[in-house]
C-alpha cells in the first residue's frame, strides 16, 4: 500500500520551497494539482518530472475513489494546491477522510501558510485566531460572519479579492466594527504590500488604488469597551436637535460603539 501526501507550496515566492518537499514531489508515482498551469511553474522551478493531473472541487468527488484505489494498489501520491496548505479553502478533504478511513497513511509536508503568515505580521496580541476562509457572498450567513467578525473576542482572518474588499470593510464599519485590521495582498511577492488601520480609515485609502492580487485581512479583536443603549439614545437626541438626519447619525454613532448602523437606527426611528 502507498501512502498519500499533503504538501504546502510557496503561497508566491518559489523561493520559499523546502528541501523535503522537492524530495517528495520528486518521489512520488502522482501529483494531484488544483491548476496544472500553477502546477507545471513550481515543478519546473523544482526540475520535478512526476507526473501530474488536476484536482480541483469541480472533479475531486468523481477521482476520490480511483484516486485510493491506486494508493491501495501501491502508489504514492502527493496532494498540491495552487498556494499554501491543501484543504484551507481549498479541495482535499474528502480525499483525506477517505484514505484516513481505508487506513491509507496520510503524510503532511508542512509548507507557507497566508492564514499562519498574516496572522503574524498583524502582531494582534491573542494566542488564538477564527478563520472563515472565504465569506459567503450574500444572504443571512454572511451577515452573520460579518457580525461575528466585528463582535468577537479574538482576532478573526478571512480571504477576499480585490473586487469585494471595499464591500468587506463597509460591512464590517456597518455592524459595529472599529477595531484595528490589517489587509495583507500579494504576501511574499514582489509587490507585498500590508495596510494597517481601522476599517473606516482604510476604506479611503484603498478606495483610491488600482490594486491586484489575492487579500487576507486579519480583524482584531472587538474593542471591549461597550456603550450602553442609554448614552447612544443621548447623543442622538442632540444631533436630532441639531438638525442632523437619522440615517447620517446612525451612521456615525455606529463608528464609535459596539452597534450596526441598522441596530442604532432602530433605536432612534421613534424619535
Amino acid at each position: 500500500m502507498g501512502s498519500l501526501y499533503i504538501c504546502g507550496t510557496p503561497i508566491g515566492n518559489l523561493e520559499d520551497t523546502s528541501y523535503r518537499l522537492k524530495k517528495v514531489l520528486s518521489t512520488v508515482d502522482l501529483i494531484l494539482c488544483e491548476d496544472t498551469r500553477r502546477a507545471k511553474t513550481l515543478l519546473d522551478y523544482l526540475k520535478v518530472k512526476t507526473p501530474y493531473e488536476s484536482f480541483f472541487v469541480g472533479n475531486e468527488h468523481k477521482k476520490n475513489n480511483r484516486i485510493v484505489s491506486k494508493i491501495k494498489d501501491g502508489m504514492n501520491i502527493a496532494l498540491i494546491s495552487d498556494a499554501g496548505m491543501p484543504t484551507i479553502s481549498d479541495p482535499g478533504s474528502s480525499l483525506i477522510q477517505i484514505a484516513a478511513s481505508k487506513g491509507i497513511d496520510v503524510i503532511v509536508i508542512p509548507g507557507p501558510s497566508s492564514v499562519v503568515a498574516s496572522f503574524s505580521l498583524s502582531g494582534f496580541l491573542y494566542p488564538g485566531f477564527t478563520f472563515f476562509g472565504f465569506l459567503e457572498k450574500r444572504g443571512a450567513n454572511r451577515l452573520r460572519q460579518i457580525k461575528e467578525i466585528a463582535r468577537a473576542q479574538r482576532p478573526s482572518i478571512f480571504f477576499t479579492s480585490i473586487q469585494r474588499l471595499e464591500k468587506d470593510l463597509e460591512e464590517i464599519i456597518n455592524n459595529g466594527g472599529i477595531q484595528e485590521l490589517v489587509i495583507c495582498r500579494e504576501l511574499t511577492k514582489m509587490h507585498e504590500t500590508v495596510y494597517r488601520g481601522k476599517a473606516s480609515d482604510l476604506i479611503k485609502e484603498i478606495d483610491k488604488k488600482d490594486l491586484k492580487g489575492e487579500v487576507t485581512i486579519v480583524v482584531d479583536a472587538a474593542i471591549e469597551e461597550t456603550i450602553e443603549e442609554e448614552k447612544i439614545l443621548e447623543a442622538a437626541v442632540i444631533l436630532l436637535e441639531e438638525g442632523n438626519s437619522k440615517k447620517s447619525i446612525a451612521k456615525a454613532l455606529s463608528k464609535v460603539s459596539q452597534y450596526s448602523v441598522n441596530e442604532i437606527y432602530s433605536m432612534i426611528q421613534h424619535y
